[in-house]
């Protein structure tokens, strides 16, 4: 059954709200300000949260994130008396679901709510699904959570995707999960890296050639575009894509036909087109930098990647797994990691996001030599100086995993405590398991003492492969 909280500092309208969402079958609570909201929030699991904007202690508006970055994540609709366009527009950016005016039309309440719990229940969270593929995207903080949710959506759509980013936050890693979690997962995937296609060979690189085409066209060339048919295409950095080749893109992409160099017919193909850039293409529209027709064609749906300094959760985790994946691919001993290297590790803003940390990881595995596990001292000088200027302030150190939460300076709950315990024992059994085993899963699952498909979710679950 759902859970519903009100966040309202009007009783009255508090006890109608549970009464309405009683009547409707689903169990209700309600706090009078943000703070006991929050705290409702990290004690029991909720689906959906109405939040009022003037509360006693917080804007409703800026606290939105907050309830979104609780383990359930719940889906927030606010409530106001005042009718306000820009309230509106700032709500729906920071990830709420609906925005209403008070009173509320409890006939609109209703709709809402169903939509909201049936949107839960059948799409918003199918990410944890056993059967979806991660395709090497590591970690379960909130932030990436949402965007996994984006990714399972696009994947079962038949719309063109663009994804957003920084440099360095795996985007690729978004684009191979959306074609294996899609119809299409059994095709070709095809990565074009539109910063690195010459020039003067750039139509027959993408459409191909026939044979005789143009000097040293000595045989026919299919081309990506070709290759790629009943699959994906990802078209990497695709704010670098030159105008000029913009434009034949776009009647690709439109008409799902495009002539080779030197050919006579047109030739069809079906693919879905999967897009990703670092940049701000909505400005390079404006600029005239970026067709606009083809900017619309690609964003069907828009997956923003969150960047590292914004997922702390998950950089234990993520460092875990590299330093798993980098000593195994290179034949060391499985090194561990102290509290005090994550801590370290938390210090930095990423900029280069996950690449940055994984160059630190095989820096401080090279440092470590045979020591067996990483400290602080195995890291690079800059990262060194940086942990230790930080603990001269007076403010006690916590390790990454037990960091407190953002928001409101509280300690996590007993539930995700245990959890995240739970989870860095289980990784370093599944690690040393798969050592073990040599890489064959009937052995690991003999040694484990459990099933095969049991085996596949844990090894997903923490980024771990089978490999002799």
């Amino acid at each position: 059954m759902a859970e519903i909280l009100i966040v309202d500092d009007d009783p009255i309208l508090c006890k109608q709200l549970e009464l309405y969402a009683d009547k409707l079958g689903y169990e209700s609570d309600s706090e009078n300000s943000f703070q006991a909201g929050i705290e409702a929030c990290r004690t029991d699991e909720f689906d959906v949260v109405f939040l009022d904007v003037n509360l006693p202690d917080v804007n409703g508006l800026k606290g939105i994130s907050a309830f979104k970055k609780t383990q359930s994540s719940p889906e927030v609709i606010i409530i106001t008396s005042e009718s306000d366009p820009d309230g509106a527009e700032l709500a729906l950016r920071n990830g709420a679901w609906y925005y209403l005016e008070k009173p509320l039309a409890y006939k609109t309440v209703q709709l809402i709510l169903d939509r909201v719990i049936q949107f839960r229940k059948n799409i918003g969270r199918s990410f944890l699904d056993n059967s979806f593929d991660r395709a090497g995207i590591i970690g379960s903080s909130p932030e990436l959570n949402s965007c996994l949710t984006s990714i399972s959506l696009a994947a079962k759509s038949i719309g063109n995707v663009l994804i957003t980013g920084e440099t360095g936050t795996g985007k690729e890693l978004i684009a191979r999960s959306i074609h294996a979690n899609s119809p299409r997962k059994k095709q070709p995937f095809v990565i074009i890296d539109c910063t690195n296609i010459p020039e003067t060979l750039a139509e027959s690189v993408l459409f191909g050639h026939e044979k005789g085409a143009f000097t040293d066209a000595r045989q026919k060339n299919k081309g990506l575009i070709t290759q790629a048919d009943k699959g994906t295409v990802f078209l990497d950095e695709i704010g670098d894509l030159d105008l000029t080749l913009q434009r034949s893109l776009l009647r690709v992409i439109q008409e799902k036909k495009f002539r080779p160099v030197g050919a006579a017919r047109e030739q069809e193909v079906d693919c879905r087109f999967v897009a990703a850039t670092n940049r701000n293409l909505e400005k390079m529209v404006e600029a005239g930098e970026f067709r606009s027709d083809l900017y619309f064609r690609l964003a069907t749906f828009i997956i923003q990647v969150p960047a590292l300094k914004t997922r702390q959760g998950d950089i234990a985790k993520l460092t875990r797994h590299y330093v798993y994946k980098i000593c195994h691919e290179n034949q060391l001993e499985i090194k561990t990691v102290t509290p005090d290297f994550l801590e370290a590790l938390a210090t930095c803003d990423w900029p280069g996001n996950v690449r940055e940390l994984i160059n630190i990881i095989y820096v401080s595995i090279a440092n470590a030599g045979g020591d067996s596990t990483l400290s602080p001292h195995h890291l690079p000088m800059e990262f060194k100086v940086r942990y230790i200027q930080s603990t001269l302030d007076g403010t006690p150190r916590k390790p990454l995993d037990l960091a407190e939460p953002e928001s409101d300076g509280m300690l996590s709950s007993l539930k995700e405590f245990r959890q995240a315990e739970l989870d860095k024992i289980e990784f370093r059994y599944i690690a040393k398991l798969v050592s073990h085993s040599s890489g064959k899963a009937s052995k690991a699952c003999k040694i484990a003492g459990i099933s095969r498909s049991r085996l596949y979710q844990l090894l997903r679950k923490h980024g771990l492969e089978l490999k002799k």
